[in-house]
């Protein structure tokens, strides 16, 4: 259910981290997210929303206690810099969102990532868990999310060389992973945020890592 109205960026009881959820307009932040936390609800169309938050309980299967409570902030993309600048500052983590297609909506959607990296970079380091995610809406022939080990080569139609330029940006990053993900199905959608919470819940492994160059 939805939740914080009151007072959105205090912790409710029992939160664990908060995550900000960044994109372009219509690169399906929403459905996402919705996805996620009713997963029995009919998907609505694709369209732009203003800023929602959700709460959901993420099964890591890291260990014995193997949950993580998340507080999701769903963000316009015409962010004024007062509630950027508040959305940087109190998140635990971020999910930046693209859109998986070819040409135009890809390369913008990409662009709009990007800065949003550089601007959580300028106001909190490179130490703070971030993931990538690529909607694709009509992908009933992938069941399942491709992370960036899992990378296809080209089908000859240019998608798979553009996405993968998001890849290996990801990768030079130093984020927590690139995922392309089918909004039409559960585990697809899940698997960026065990990743993200993972990483939240788990901060040394990630510097560990780093240092060993893993």
């Amino acid at each position: 259910a939805r939740d914080a109205r009151k007072s959105p960026f205090l912790m409710p009881h029992k939160l664990k981290y908060r995550l900000v959820v960044l994109g372009k307009s219509g690169v399906g932040k929403t459905t996402l997210l919705e996805s996620l936390v009713y997963p029995s609800r009919a998907r609505r169309p694709l369209a732009s929303t203003s800023e929602d938050i959700y709460e959901c309980t993420i099964d890591t299967g890291s260990d014995r206690n193997s949950s993580e409570r998340l507080l999701l902030y769903d963000t316009s993309a015409s962010l004024d810099d007062r509630l950027k600048a508040l959305y940087l500052s109190v998140a635990d983590g971020f999910v930046l969102v693209y859109q998986c297609a070819t040409g135009t909506e890809l390369r913008e959607s990409f662009a709009y990532i990007k800065d949003m990296r550089q601007d959580i970079e300028s106001a909190r380091g490179r130490d703070v868990p971030i993931v990538v995610v690529g909607t694709c809406s009509s992908s009933a022939q992938e069941p399942t999310s491709r992370s960036t080990s899992s990378r296809r080569r080209s089908n000859g139609t240019g998608g798979e060389n553009e996405t993968s330029s998001v890849a290996t940006w990801a990768r030079a990053q130093f984020l927590v992973g690139h995922y392309e993900v089918n909004l039409g199905v559960r585990k697809s959608v899940v698997e960026p945020f065990v990743a993200i919470a993972n990483r939240m819940a788990h901060p040394l492994k990630r510097y560990l890592s780093t240092k060993l160059g893993k």
